[in-house]
């Protein structure tokens, strides 16, 4: 599978959802140690798609301060 650098693979517990394999396009403004203890948004209602890397389930959206995310 082709491999992409923008590309996070997050594990993420949504509690009664349960865990969540979910790639994200934010590697070049967050590491995952970053994204511990931060509120994001999930969405968790979309149809699995095959990523560069995998199978994501579901979307996060995070965002930080003027320029670019933090």
């Amino acid at each position: 599978m082709k491999r992409s650098d923008k590309l996070l693979q997050l594990s993420v517990d949504l509690g009664p959802l349960g865990v969540r394999n979910i790639y994200s396009g934010i590697a070049l403004s967050y590491t995952p140690e970053q994204l511990i203890g931060k509120r994001v948004v999930v969405f968790a209602n979309l149809k699995p798609r095959k990523m560069a890397g995998g199978m994501s389930e579901g979307m996060i959206l995070a965002a930080g301060g003027p320029g670019r995310a933090r």
